[in-house]
């Protein structure tokens, strides 16, 4: 059998052989360095806008779209404040009382005294969808935003395709996030916007601290807390906080970040503050041992009454809580590119050592019974949260946007061939895979057939206020002082910027 020569070929075919093939060659290496000329940074915009569909396409078809069932599990508490939102708006009433307590934990009637509710500007779009399209369209839209995020993310550190890719489906579609919405834990959602709080931080690593800084730091933590992300709040500002403990030159930044966040939120502070006796705070469990939290990063567990729900005598917590779904590949991303570099003190993670004290404070609170200590000695705002595994999202996103970073300067020092950059991308489309399949069996339809439908009657949810005093008090003074709050910063950041203006 012969083999045709190149130089067989007529001149115009070789050429434009050669030619595809010098493409070719120039948009495989654009997949692993997208700032080199203007074709790859190209590239690299169209890489990003498809990553971006895949991501609403993937969430409209984890919520089939908007047509689910809304009287399953948790989506049946959400299912009411929905529909006492969207009264509040087709009658011009203000949302602050809802008829009896079945939407709100079975605590109480006032809407703004639950802490994980929902009273951000797109609840507007209740006026003209119905609940499980305002679901769809909620995600959609965080997921939107936080998407900015890692695109910023992605210009400062200059992420190629295939680094980007990477991080753009860990954070994106990991089984923390898919299970949570699974379930019906809607203000979850916000936790999209964890890319702008790995921003501030790593300005705040890098010195680009500044009264600037702790006004963006504290509207994220606002925005979040107004999502009903209350859970993501409070990680947030103890994130600051240990890292504040554990490095004197970021203490002064990081405590301004916290105390003017729970000032600028203080309109959705105070009305809880008003019910928090009657919250059951009691300290559930976390991950059982090392070795279970190991597990829920890289076992696929196909979802079904007794894998879910029924988990045994040691461990109440159902699997969504437990869940951090990465895969093999995944995990080994974030191991070898974030953690492993740490423990060898690699000089190009040198900035982000500040990082470390949290993200292993956070890894160990997240096991056993370590965080029951928090609520034997009831510290405020950390105590109450229940479920200790949650501790692990937070720092575990941090890991995978670092391990990016990483990814992204190891390409740029790596002189190897094609095959070894063929196989780098094969691994990150296996991780993917194992995300998909993840993704698809946590689908919302298939959570449908565990939870049984229970009694619903949505038109029983309007608004039911009445007159209460301390509770109207509580959200004038709290207004009060998020507005109060918004206009120093607002001041003392104008008044920087004039400084550093002027600064020869």
């Amino acid at each position: 059998m012969t083999t045709l020569r190149t130089s067989s070929l007529p001149p115009w075919l070789a050429s434009i052989g050669q030619a595809a093939a010098h493409l070719a060659q120039r948009v495989f290496d654009a997949a692993f360095d997208s700032e080199q000329d203007r074709l790859s940074r190209w590239i690299g915009h169209a890489w990003a806008g498809v990553l971006f569909l895949v991501g609403v396409a993937g969430w409209r078809y984890f919520l089939n779209g908007g047509w689910f069932q809304v009287n399953i599990h948790d989506w049946l508490e959400a299912s009411k404040r929905y529909a006492f939102l969207r009264d509040a708006l087709l009658t011009g009433q203000l949302p602050l009382h809802m008829p009896g307590t079945s939407g709100l934990r079975t605590i109480t009637d006032r809407y703004m005294s639950v802490a994980d509710t929902l009273i951000s500007p797109q609840v507007f779009l209740l006026r003209y969808l119905d609940i499980g399209h305002f679901a769809l369209v909620n995600v959609v839209l965080l997921f939107s935003l936080g998407f900015v995020g890692m695109l910023i993310l992605r210009k400062r550190y200059s992420l190629s395709p295939v680094a980007f890719t990477a991080m753009f489906f860990l954070f994106t579609f990991n089984g923390h996030i898919s299970d949570h919405l699974a379930v019906g834990h809607v203000h979850w959602a916000g936790y999209f916007l964890i890319p702008f709080f790995a921003l501030l931080i790593f300005d705040a690593l890098e010195d680009r601290v500044g009264w600037r800084w702790i006004l963006l730091m504290s509207l994220l933590l606002f925005v979040i807390f107004l999502q009903g992300t209350f859970h993501l709040f409070i990680m947030c500002l103890a994130f600051m906080g240990v890292m504040a403990l554990s490095n004197r030159r970021l203490l002064l930044p990081l405590a301004g970040g916290i105390t003017f966040s729970i000032l600028l939120s203080m309109i959705r502070i105070l009305p809880p503050a008003l019910d928090a006796s009657k919250f059951d705070t009691e300290f559930l469990f976390g991950f059982t041992s090392v070795g279970e939290m190991l597990t829920a990063l890289v076992n696929l567990k196909i979802p079904g009454f007794d894998e879910v729900v029924h988990l045994g005598w040691l461990n109440p917590l159902g699997y969504w809580e437990l869940d951090y779904f990465l895969g093999v590949v995944g995990l080994a991303f974030v191991i070898c590119l974030a953690v492993v570099p740490w423990l060898r003190s690699d000089a190009s993670l040198g900035r982000y050592h500040a990082l470390w004290i949290p993200v292993a404070v956070f890894s160990v609170l997240s096991i056993g019974q370590v965080y029951k200590l928090i609520h034997i000695l009831r510290v405020p705002f950390l105590s109450s949260q229940r479920v200790s595994s949650r501790f692990l999202f937070l720092p575990l996103a941090m890991l995978i946007f670092l391990a990016a970073i990483h990814l992204q300067e190891h390409f740029k020092r790596q002189r190897v061939g094609n095959w070894v950059k063929a196989f780098e991308v094969a691994l990150v489309g296996l991780g993917a895979q194992d995300l998909w399949q993840h993704f698809k069996a946590w689908r919302i339809t298939n959570i449908g057939k565990i939870f049984g439908p229970q009694p619903l009657d949505l038109s029983l949810y309007t608004v039911a206020n009445h007159p209460d005093p301390p509770y109207i008090t509580a959200l004038v003074v709290g207004l009060a002082v998020t507005l109060a709050t918004f206009l120093f910063l607002l001041i003392m950041a104008w008044k920087e910027s004039k400084r550093r203006t002027e600064a020869p």
